[in-house]
């Protein structure tokens, strides 16, 4: 029994509550939610489940992990890591001789490593007997230092506020330093969680955080924002860049930089992107001589879909991008019937109550199917169930091939065009009668 999951899985939700083996709630965590407790009594879905309808009022539906996820598609992460993990378990067999101990193929710093398999065992019962004898702290050190560390890390960024021993009686934060992040280069997924995440911490610590919008152009500009810690509420699932980014290098205009850092009195940057942001630090750097606001900590978060910067082996952005690729391509769609009898007229409702395909689908609809689109070129009466290309779409149809040819080569066309088509993609239809 393990919270891994869980965890991760409420660090990257903004879950506002996480109920873990390893981190068991208060005896009172009905009370408080408005949540294993302390005495040892295990806390189900259903128990939460009925809190939350009855304390919040709201709808919940219990979903089981296994029967989701559990034999489904795996990510792209999840293929390459079993392409290595056997590649290494090769490598294991064939270096073994009769006297070496028995190992577990693991991963450790994105690295493949063995360890001894005695020492796994071992480690995972030390792990069962310190829960069961309610030594949470132990529980969670043996679990390693990245369990360890999101788990501090969950508890310090879902906090509803910064604590008050942050900040003095003025309300002025204890340390005092100034901070700014910025975004340089092409938006790439993860940018908004990195923000959040050097927001929540800089704030925590008593810091004053500026958030700096439209990268250069926007320091320049002087478009900075002060940050709030209830600013960055539910950035970690957004795409994008909230701050806003663009590729603009200082350049020739390294003076205005440096006059807006000393103008908000910035002691420390952040820069969130991919090799522009490392250009962009890199001017800052080489003109330290020349502007003292650039003697201050530079840092760079490598953050581009292409991952091809140095210094990182993973940038953000890569792992949402390679599994984008992989679920368009694993996409798999089955055309049930071609129709070219809808003129797109005023009789269409008519021939629709004659044709074969609504007969087919109501069929289906019976039979337990519910995912199902039909597909069209242009507005017709039926549109409230017809999924439809926009307008340059519906023009480029009109003008090169007809709703026949399309449907004839779906495979590639249709994934671009109707996004409804690819895995685990739904659409708001109209229920047939």
């Amino acid at each position: 029994m393990t919270g891994y999951l869980a965890l991760v899985a409420a660090l990257t939700s903004e879950a506002d509550y996480v109920f873990i083996p390893e981190w068991p709630p208060e005896l009172d965590w009905r009370n408080k939610m408005w949540a294993i407790d302390r005495d040892g009594h295990p806390i189900t879905a259903e128990m939460v489940r009925q809190v939350v309808v009855e304390n919040l009022k709201q709808d919940t539906r219990i979903t089981v992990l296994g029967h989701v996820q559990r034999g489904g598609s795996p990510s792209a992460f999840d293929r390459v890591l079993g392409c290595r993990m056997g590649a290494e378990a090769v490598m294991a067999l064939m270096e073994a001789t009769p006297d070496t101990e028995a190992c577990v193929v693991s991963l450790d710093g994105n690295q493949a490593v063995r360890l001894p398999l005695v020492e796994c065992v071992q480690r995972t019962n030390a792990v069962t007997k310190a829960m069961a004898d309610r030594k949470w702290e132990l529980a969670v050190q043996l679990r390693g230092k990245s369990f360890q560390r999101n788990l501090d890390t969950y508890k310090m960024l879902t906090r509803l506020k910064p604590p008050k021993s942050s900040f003095d009686a003025s309300g002025r934060g204890v340390e005092g330093y100034t901070l700014g992040v910025m975004h340089v280069g092409a938006p790439a997924c993860g940018m908004n969680a990195a923000v959040r995440s050097f927001v929540r911490n800089c704030i925590y610590r008593g810091d004053t955080v500026y958030g700096i919008h439209d990268g250069v152009e926007g320091l320049i500009a002087g478009n900075v924002q002060n940050m709030n810690w209830s600013d960055v509420t539910g950035w970690v699932g957004q795409g994008g860049a909230m701050l806003g980014t663009k590729r603009t290098l200082p350049g020739q205009r390294i003076n205005q930089v440096a006059a807006r850092l000393k103008e908000f009195k910035i002691q420390a940057l952040l820069i969130i992107g991919g090799f522009e942001a490392y250009q962009a630090g890199l001017q800052l750097v080489e003109n330290r001589n020349v502007h003292p606001e650039f003697c201050i900590p530079i840092v760079i978060i490598p953050s581009t879909i292409s991952n091809n910067v140095p210094g990182t082996e993973f940038s953000l952005g890569t792992d949402t991008a390679l599994n984008e690729i992989t679920e368009i391509s694993d996409a798999d769609q089955h055309i049930l019937s071609i129709c070219s009898r809808f003129p797109g007229r005023t009789h269409d409702s008519y021939v629709w109550q004659r044709s074969s395909v609504r007969v087919m689908m109501h069929n289906k609809f019976n039979q337990g199917l519910r995912h199902f689109w039909l597909l069209g070129d242009s507005g017709y009466p039926l549109e409230s169930i017809l999924v439809t290309p926009n307008t340059p779409e519906a023009n480029y149809t009109e003008h090169h091939c007809s709703a026949r040819s399309v449907v004839e080569s779906t495979i590639g066309l249709l994934k671009a065009r109707w996004r409804c088509l690819l895995k685990h993609r739904t659409l708001s239809t109209t229920t047939l009668q």
